[in-house]
């Protein structure tokens, strides 16, 4: 197994605890700043991203667990499958909770127009 497929093995137990929190930190953000273009324009540029960020964090958790079953014969990964187990499932579970946290955000700029002062 390559260097490139063995880090991509390793992470994918992880996913759920990285990409969520980082895609819910990026729309945080965008949701600072899209407002304006939502009032000047009339698009819904605040809902549409954390829609987005909505499908990326339910698609990460659901990664992490379908990586929370037996693990492939890597090496390194193997020594540990309990330990392996264990973050797979949490960033399973870390996933929609967060996926949850923006879909708020995201009904939330359907209903506000970004013009409210």
């Amino acid at each position: 197994m390559t260097s490139a497929s063995s880090l991509a093995a390793n992470l994918r137990p992880c996913s759920g605890l990285i990409a969520g929190p980082a895609v819910w930190a990026a729309n945080m953000q965008l949701s600072q700043i899209l407002p304006y273009a939502d009032c000047g324009g009339g698009l819904r540029l605040t809902s549409l991203a954390a829609f987005l960020g909505v499908m990326v964090a339910l698609g990460s958790g659901y990664l992490s667990w379908r990586s929370a079953g037996p693990a492939p014969d890597t090496g390194a990964e193997s020594a540990y499958p309990a330990s392996r187990r264990f973050v797979a499932m949490l960033g399973a579970l870390a996933g929609p909770i967060f996926a949850f946290a923006m879909l708020l955000q995201a009904l939330s700029g359907l209903f506000l127009t970004g013009c409210e002062r």
